[in-house]
């Protein structure tokens, strides 16, 4: 995945700089005041007051987090016990980079951590902020002390406004098991696409320079490139104490002096004379830089409620056990916009991970981890058409974007065709064959973000059929498309082929089906397609009319969703054959455990990834092939008892 400037979230505390608030604050419309409710601040229904969650309060607040299925998820804590320590991960309730009562809402993250003994804790040992994730071991069943144990995790980014030059915050938030004496926790975000494979307990796709992406200067001072960041934070026995940033470099670069802040004396690598670290920074400018509290006696802790090491279920917070905090990133000088030229759509980063900690020394013993997950994964436009081909004459096409977001922007253009009404930026016609492209924007003050190409063709050898098609549908049943239409004379026509597609514009036959030659008026016919090894969550269906003299006519698509009513789960596996990443498309009509195992030709096993499904749509990217020879894989999808297996062909 490309690597994009990018969101510098640092802070310092320093008594000589700023003095740290730890009353409850509203910071861009965001209650900071270690509570989850929308239109609720500080123990009173607040209207306009953006939160984690929605109560049903009253008000114009909105609420950050995705919280469909969450009553499903509840009530399978009941019906189905394993559920109480499964992992889940929402995201931000609306579209990335929405404009809401004036805020611009970058993303958002929520994650129940897994509880008890788990593989997802580091073991006992020298594991620390300064080594490579390559050396951090996990351990497949090993307690963690209750005050290190991560019970659920938030991450929210927005602008107070809608202009690069508006005040960009962070807010972060975390729970955990016990509240006794002071507790530490790092929030580290990565530029590389790291990853944790469960089954080995090892973390893979870190950064090139020791297991980070570093920083880089000239020599100015200025930065040419951003790498990885760590905020650390300690909260003590009654409020927050301590939020410090680190950036990973080169020790070498200590001697130039940054333009957008200074450095704060620390460097920590995996060893003493280690090369590559985290050194602290500190702010040039004075002022208060971020907020932060923990919660009062019986806060509401969400509509996931709330799973404690025991497996017992309980809908709040202890005081203490939940700690929020904010930070001002543009007043700290490490706004994207000012430091690299960005603009207001950078990315901020591939992935988060979200760790505890021993003690208060950065290099203190890591306990307890949850991630790496994806932030600001923004799908990029698809195209697709009814008529791919104009079939004798020209007529008119229909392209539209599969996938519209509505905060995106769409512009059309075409090298060789012809648009006859644009109006519509995510559904155009056309009426001539060409290349028609469609470039996608995050905003309007936004370069181009992804763009589609689709091509409609012309068939000269496409005869006009003076019979023509009345009717044309189908529907998905016990994994067979079951096809229906009607035309009104077939005396004239020969047979239909039925052609079978899954992107819309790759047509090939699915079989043939003979009319009734020697019957008048209208008839009816139908077909069932097996589509039980169909790689696709979509399939497409067209006609082609062949009449006495081979002459054909080609109907308009029908597009099936294989997704709909479906009562068993489906796996897809796009783009194949695969060169540096692909992805891992899943449907499941209930919440499954998942785990994903790849083989080589000769079985051997080459990677296990685990997952949690819920209802509905998962999409599971999966990359770093590149030490992978070429050749021919075997995936394999559990999905509780069930057992998908895929081919895929690696070709670098």
């Amino acid at each position: 995945m490309k690597q994009f400037l990018q969101l510098l979230l640092c802070i310092f505390f320093a008594a000589n700089l700023s003095a740290q608030i730890i009353t409850p604050q509203i910071k861009a419309n965001f209650g900071v005041d270690a509570d989850l409710k929308a239109n609720y601040f500080n123990g009173s229904n607040i209207d306009r007051t953006d939160e984690w969650f929605s109560s049903g309060l009253p008000g114009a607040g909105k609420y950050m987090i995705d919280t469909t299925g969450a009553a499903a998820i509840v009530s399978g804590y009941t019906t189905n016990p394993a559920t109480l320590n499964k992992f889940i991960v929402r995201n931000m309730s609306f579209p990335a980079f929405s404009i809401v009562t004036n805020d611009l809402l970058m993303d958002a993250v929520y994650a129940r951590d897994f509880h008890g003994d788990d593989s997802t804790i580091f073991a006992s040992g020298s594991n620390k902020n300064g080594q490579s994730p390559v050396l951090w071991t996990s351990p497949i069943s090993q307690s963690v002390p209750d005050k290190n144990e991560i019970l659920d995790v938030f991450m929210h980014v927005r602008r107070a406004g809608v202009n690069s030059t508006d005040s960009l915050w962070m807010f972060g938030g975390l729970s955990i098991e016990n509240t006794t004496g002071n507790r530490y926790f790092d929030f580290e975000m990565y530029q590389s696409d790291i990853t944790f494979d469960r089954d080995s307990r090892t973390f893979s796709g870190y950064g090139p320079d020791a297991g980070h992406t570093s920083w880089k200067f000239d020599a100015g001072g200025n930065i040419i490139q951003p790498g990885d960041i760590i905020l650390t934070e300690e909260f003590g026995t009654s409020a927050l104490t301590l939020i410090e940033a680190r950036i990973w470099v080169d020790r070498n670069v200590l001697t130039t002096t940054p333009v957008n802040f200074n450095w704060g004396g620390q460097f920590d690598g995996a060893s003493n004379g280690a090369q590559f670290g985290y050194a602290s920074i500190v702010p040039k400018t004075v002022g208060a830089f971020y907020s932060g509290l923990q919660s009062a006696k019986d806060t509401w802790a969400g509509p996931f409620k709330i799973v404690l090491g025991d497996n017992s279920v309980t809908d709040n917070y202890v005081t203490k056990q939940f700690m929020e905090f904010a930070v001002n990133l543009t007043k700290l000088g490490l706004d994207p916009v000012t430091l690299l030229g960005g603009n207001t759509c950078s990315k901020p980063f591939q992935k988060v991970v979200i760790k505890t900690r021993a003690s208060t020394s950065f290099t203190a013993e890591l306990k307890d981890f949850v991630g790496p997950f994806d932030f600001l994964n923004v799908p990029k436009a698809k195209l697709f058409t009814q008529v791919p081909v104009f079939c004798g004459v020209n007529s008119i096409s229909n392209l539209k974007v599969s996938n519209p977001l509505t905060t995106s922007i769409y512009n059309w253009s075409t090298l060789d065709g012809h648009f006859t009404d644009t109006s519509n930026k995510t559904s155009v016609f056309v009426d001539s064959p060409g290349t028609y492209i469609v470039t996608q924007q995050l905003r309007s003050v936004c370069p181009v973000y992804s763009s589609d190409t689709l091509r409609i063709t012309f068939d000269a050898s496409c005869g006009i059929l003076a019979s023509s098609l009345l009717h044309f549908s189908g529907k998905i049943n016990d994994n067979k498309a079951n096809l229906s239409w009607q035309v009104a004379q077939s005396d004239e026509v020969n047979f239909f082929d039925v052609e079978r597609s899954t992107d819309g514009i790759h047509f090939s036959s699915a079989g043939k089906v003979y009319p009734e030659r020697l019957r008048t008026g209208a008839q009816n016919l139908s077909t069932a397609d097996d589509i039980s090894n169909i790689n696709s969550n979509v399939i497409y269906y067209r006609l082609k009319v062949y009449s006495s003299n081979i002459q054909y006519k080609i109907s308009q698509v029908i597009k099936l969703d294989l997704l709909a009513n479906n009562s068993k789960a489906l796996i897809s596996i796009a783009p194949n054959p695969v060169k540096d990443m692909m992805s891992l498309n899943i449907y499941a009509p209930s919440a499954r455990n998942m785990q994903v195992k790849i083989f080589d030709g000769v079985g051997k096993l080459m990677r296990t990834t685990p997952g949690e499904m819920v209802h509905g749509n998962t999409a599971v990217a999966l990359s770093n092939f590149e030490n992978w020879h070429n050749g021919v894989y075997i995936v394999k999808v559990f999905l509780d008892n069930e057992v998908f297996i895929k081919r895929i062909l690696l070709s670098k």
